[in-house]
């Protein structure tokens, strides 16, 4: 499981850029924003999935990694608990989605 400050360590790494003023340009936030969140509060929905998109990682992933990560700042054992378990679940469901679409995919005719 990631959290915030894993995830944006990704995306400078992927940037290729480890200034806060580049994070923040390439999530398109302030870079006050940058230093909230870097300060151990967790990444906005919408920068999450930008994030995910420039690092290449699973939506999903850092999506309920994230939902995690707030569960378990606001104490809530229970709500962690389900997307921890979420998480779990998603690493076994994507192999059996992949290969489904894999095949449909693989069913249509190739041009000539």
């Amino acid at each position: 499981m990631t959290n915030t400050e894993e995830l944006l360590k990704q995306v400078q790494k992927s940037i290729n850029n480890d200034t806060i003023y580049g994070l923040a340009k390439a999530l398109n936030v302030s870079r006050s924003a940058i230093k909230y969140w870097l300060n151990g509060h967790p990444i906005s929905d919408p920068e999450a999935f930008r994030s995910a998109g420039l690092t290449g990682l699973d939506t999903d992933y850092v999506m309920f990694s994230i939902a995690a990560e707030r569960a378990q700042k606001k104490g809530d054992n229970e709500l962690f608990k389900y997307w921890s378990d979420k998480l779990t679940g998603l690493n076994l469901a994507v192999i059996p989605v992949s290969a489904c679409i894999i095949s449909f995919l693989l069913s249509f005719p190739m041009p000539a």
